[in-house]
C-alpha cells in the first residue's frame, strides 16, 4: 500500500522529463528492457514493496506515453497514468506471464485512459449544448491546428466506442500491437480481437462521416 500511494503521489512531468519530452520515444526505450520489468513482477506479486516500486517506477514512461497517446498533451493524461500505475499494482496478482507485463500495462492503461477521454467527450458536449450558438466552440482548444483539431476529434470518437473494441483498436492502430500480442492481453482469442478492430473501424468511419466539424477540418488541411 505504501508504495502504491507512493507512486500515486510521484510527479511523473517531473520524474521523467517536462512536457516537452517525447514520451513516445522515451516508452519505446523503456519497452526494450521488459525482461527487466519482469523480473521485478514475481517479488511484486509477492508483495515486495521495493520489487513492486521498481516495476512501477520502470512501466511508468509506458504507461504515461499511452495515456498521452489517447488523451493528448493534457493535464489529465498525467492524471489518468497516476491512476492506471494504482489500478496496475492492485491487478499485479491477475498477471499470469511476467514476460507480458508491458502489454498487461498497456491494456489496463487504455482502459483508464479512454474512461478518462469519454468523460471529457461528454463534459464537453454537455458545455456546448449550454453556449449561444455564437460561442459555440467544439471541445478542440482554438490554439490547435487543423491537424491537432482532427487528432482531437478522432480521440473523441474513440472514446464513444464499446470500451472492447476501443482497446483493441487503441493497441492495435495506436500502440503497434499484433492481434495476436492484443488477445493475450487482453485474455480473447485472436478472432475476437479481430473482429472488434472490424465492428470498432465500421463505427469509427460512421461516427466521422456524420462528424461535419472532423470532415471540414480533413477538407481545410487537404486545400
Amino acid at each position: 500500500m505504501a508504495t502504491i500511494l507512493y507512486l500515486a503521489r510521484m510527479p511523473l512531468s517531473a520524474a521523467y522529463g517536462s512536457r516537452e519530452t517525447d514520451f513516445h520515444v522515451l516508452a519505446s526505450r523503456t519497452a526494450l528492457a521488459s525482461s527487466d520489468h519482469a523480473s521485478h513482477v514475481p517479488g511484486a506479486q509477492r508483495g515486495d514493496a521495493t520489487a513492486m516500486r521498481k516495476l512501477l517506477e520502470g512501466l511508468a514512461p509506458i504507461i504515461l506515453g499511452t495515456t498521452r497517446q489517447i488523451l493528448g498533451q493534457r493535464e489529465d493524461a498525467e492524471d489518468a497514468a497516476q491512476e492506471a500505475m494504482v489500478d496496475l499494482a492492485r491487478s499485479i496478482d491477475a498477471l499470469r506471464e511476467p514476460e507480458a507485463v508491458v502489454a498487461f500495462a498497456r491494456r489496463l492503461t487504455t482502459r483508464v485512459a479512454l474512461r478518462h477521454r469519454a468523460k471529457r467527450t461528454k463534459y464537453g458536449e454537455r458545455a456546448a449544448g449550454l453556449a449561444d450558438d455564437d460561442a459555440t466552440v467544439a471541445h478542440v482548444e482554438p490554439s490547435f491546428g487543423i491537424a491537432e483539431q482532427q487528432a482531437e476529434r478522432l480521440r473523441d470518437h474513440i472514446a464513444r466506442l464499446p470500451e472492447n473494441q476501443a482497446v483493441a483498436l487503441v493497441m492495435q492502430h495506436m500502440l503497434g500491437y499484433r492481434p495476436a500480442e492484443v488477445a493475450q492481453a487482453t485474455g480473447v482469442s485472436v478472432n475476437t480481437v479481430r473482429s472488434r478492430v472490424r465492428l470498432a473501424r465500421e463505427a469509427l468511419t460512421r461516427s466521422l462521416a456524420e462528424d461535419g466539424a472532423f470532415d471540414e477540418a480533413r477538407k481545410s488541411e487537404a486545400s
